[in-house]
């Protein structure tokens, strides 16, 4: 054995350092221990700690540790922390490996520390596009522009006190702090709210003129706020109580004039600042008002007499159109009186809203209509004396003649209501021959017009085609007369009184008394039992355009929704807007291409008045008719008139070119012309009128005559 550099006694000795190395104590096998050091802990405080074995270590001081229980070499260990001490975090390093062979395990390093308390809150009513800086002790500080949840940094450490202030007020509006104060934890404060709202300022002025026992009131104005009103009955100083916020506009207006005066502001609008307005100034003054109007049609003739308008003893000469104004004002209550003084060569002028009184405000609506023609009658066709005899002109006879139309040749077709037969007239004699209907009434479509019987016909359309359409009241049904062979056919309707969109004989009509027909050959039926107004395609499809079938009214907006009273007229112009008299209201309506129904003129009141929009009155309108520039004609029969309706948009200014509110009958110029019961009217090529007397028995002309 002398190679061998050990004695046995040598490698015994070592054998056995090896084994109380290694933690053995003879059982075989050698394990390890598994510690380390605390550091950080606070005092009074635990940690407790888990092997990867599932075996756990309470630790209540800092220094060296040791877990209980050896691990055998080779194995894997893996500290964490199963519960943090009061108000700290510890952390674990070297806490994961394996057991090795050369020593125990005593590296791993558990440092605590105090938990930091997260400081935060939410922001609320910050206006778009300001700023907010807040403060919080011990000092931090952060800059907000956005609504929502923030949170301060650096943050207190636990048990810190801590206090949160407004550094700098965003502009434009005052911030609070609910929750500002407390002591840190190791929990976050989260409730710190910060609600802005806009300041507000009062404003004001001076009062100046108003009458004694007289009364102003105003009104002030700002986006997004309600509207308030301050009435005051003295002059001096005054305020509203409402105040405005900072950086909103304001605006003072007059909402109600004192009586006799009229009060007018300086300063009255203007955008807030942080300080009170006190600059507004009402100035109020005895009132006096303008007289004026507009002319419209005047020509200029180059030495000719000017147009002459008098008030009383104030007059004014006028070369031109355009609006006007009398170089007198009149005083607050004062009546007018607007006459012609001189009609200017060549032409004849009337006035419309001429007059009125107790005038408390500025008049700019009389209206000065001026022609280079009259309006001159002459009778077509008709004796006056009720029948249906074909002739020539006055020896033809009609019986209630309601509905007229002229054809795309100029042919001129009446409706001979109470004959119930649809007769022609040919021009230039005026000759009266039936183009339709037996003597007998009754609803018979025949291939032999003379054989086809109607009954109470109505109103007329003629489609491009030449195709007579007819509004057969009393059978409930829409009747088309076809060009060239004359045959008669149902085109809409079953016969029966009723209210049914649909296909042809499928639909149901009630009474239908007016038709209207567009470039296009739609009809427009005035279903007058329904109070409704229809529209029936090229192809025979019945809708309901406007109106609320058999529920009778009088009601504008959405067509669905709208309501009229028995119409009967019906005319559309060359865009497509639809007009109705509606009779028994007393009213012209209109039903828009966006299917609003609008009023055009008339009061809904029974009467004889010219005028704009709803100062005009009507008398059971029945007759409708509209020129190529959408001036409407009126048979207004109640009234024994034709009036006149020029158009701006869908509001009407009312004059009555013929008639004068008495039954009668005589040839003659505008007013002097005399008439009974105008039922229907039309438009021909030339501007021309024609129309049909209920009462009268007659188909008569309404023709422009040079002056």
């Amino acid at each position: 054995m002398n190679g061998w550099p050990y004695s046995l006694r040598s490698l015994a000795t070592l054998a056995a350092l090896l084994i109380a190395g290694c933690g053995g104590g003879g059982s075989g096998e050698p394990s390890f221990s598994i510690g380390g050091t605390v550091v950080g802990l606070g005092s009074g405080r635990q940690v407790v700690l888990l092997s990867g074995a599932g075996t756990q270590t309470t630790l209540s001081a800092n220094g060296n540790f040791r877990f209980p229980d050896a691990l055998p070499l080779g194995s894997r260990y893996n500290l964490s922390v199963q519960q943090q001490p009061l108000n700290q975090t510890c952390t674990v390093s070297n806490g994961s490996d394996t057991v090795g062979i050369k020593a125990n395990v005593s590296n791993i390093t558990v440092v605590c520390a105090d938990n930091a308390a997260t400081l935060g809150g939410t922001l609320s009513g910050l206006p778009a596009g300001t700023t907010l800086t807040i403060a919080s002790t011990p000092q931090s500080s952060l800059v907000l522009n956005a609504n929502g949840p923030y949170v301060l940094s650096p943050r207190p450490a636990s048990g810190v006190a801590y206090t949160v202030t407004i550094a700098t007020q965003p502009v434009g509006a005052q911030c609070v702090v609910a929750n500002g104060s407390g002591t840190a934890g190791n929990t976050p404060v989260s409730n710190i709210d910060i609600q802005c709202s806009r300041g507000s300022v009062s404003v004001g002025g001076e009062l100046t003129g108003l009458v004694l026992g007289q009364q102003v009131q105003l009104k002030l104005t700002s986006s997004g706020v309600a509207p308030a009103t301050l009435s005051l009955n003295l002059n001096g100083s005054f305020s509203f109580t409402a105040p405005i916020t900072f950086g909103g506009d304001y605006q003072v207006s007059v909402d109600t004039q004192p009586a006799g005066q009229t009060c007018t502001l300086t300063n009255a609008s203007g955008t807030m600042a942080t300080a009170p307005v006190n600059s507004v100034r009402v100035a109020c003054a005895t009132s006096r008002h303008v007289l004026g109007g507009s002319v419209t049609g005047l020509m200029t003739v180059a030495g000719g007499q000017p147009l002459m308008l008098r008030n009383g003893n104030d007059s004014i000469a006028l070369n031109a159109n355009g609006p006007f104004q009398f170089p007198s004002l009149l005083a607050d209550g004062a009546t007018y009186s607007v006459t012609i003084a001189g009609q200017p060569t060549g032409q004849t002028c009337s006035l419309v809203n001429d007059s009125g009184s107790a005038v408390t405000g500025p008049v700019s609506s009389v209206l000065a209509q001026c022609l280079s023609f009259v309006w001159r009658s002459r009778l077509l066709a008709g004796s006056g004396v009720a029948g249906s005899i074909d002739g020539v002109g006055p020896a033809a006879r009609f019986s209630g003649p309601s509905g007229v139309a002229i054809g795309p040749q100029g042919d001129i077709v009446v409706a001979d209501f109470s004959a119930s037969r649809i007769r022609a007239v040919a021009m230039p004699l005026a000759a009266v021959t039936t183009l339709a209907g037996s003597a007998a009434p009754g609803l018979v479509n025949s291939v032999v017009p003379l054989t086809a019987s109607f009954r109470a016909p109505a109103g007329l359309a003629v489609n491009r085609a030449g195709d007579v359409f007819v509004a057969d009241s009393g059978n409930h049904v829409i009747r088309r007369i076809a060009a060239g062979t004359g045959e008669v056919t149902t085109f809409a309707g079953d016969g029966v009184a009723g209210h049914a969109n649909g296909t042809g004989t499928l639909a149901r009509f009630n009474g239908p008394r007016g038709l209207a027909i567009d470039g296009s050959d739609n009809l427009y039926v005035a279903d007058t039992g329904n109070h409704s107004i229809r529209k029936i395609t090229p192809t025979g499809v019945v809708t309901v355009l406007a109106g609320t079938p058999g529920s009778p009214g009088r009601a504008d907006g959405a067509a669905a929704a709208a309501k009229f009273s028995g119409p009967v007229g019906i005319a559309v112009n060359l865009q497509g807007v639809v007009f109705v008299a509606d009779t028994q209201n007393h009213q012209i309506r209109a039903v828009t291409l966006a299917g609003q129904v609008e009023t055009v003129a008339g009061s809904g009141q029974n009467g004889l008045r010219d005028g704009t929009g709803s100062q005009a009155q009507f008398s059971l309108p029945l007759g409708l008719a509209v020129d190529a520039q959408s001036t409407l004609f009126v048979a207004d029969s109640g009234n024994h008139a034709l009036r006149q309706v020029p158009l701006v948009g869908t509001l009407g200014t009312v004059l009555t070119i013929a008639g004068n509110g008495v039954a009668g009958y005589r040839e003659g110029v505008a007013a002097a012309v005399a008439m009974d019961q105008p039922t229907a009217v039309v438009v021909d090529s030339a501007g021309n009128l024609l129309f049909t007397e209920g009462g009268g028995q007659r188909l008569r002309s309404l023709y422009r005559s040079p002056n």
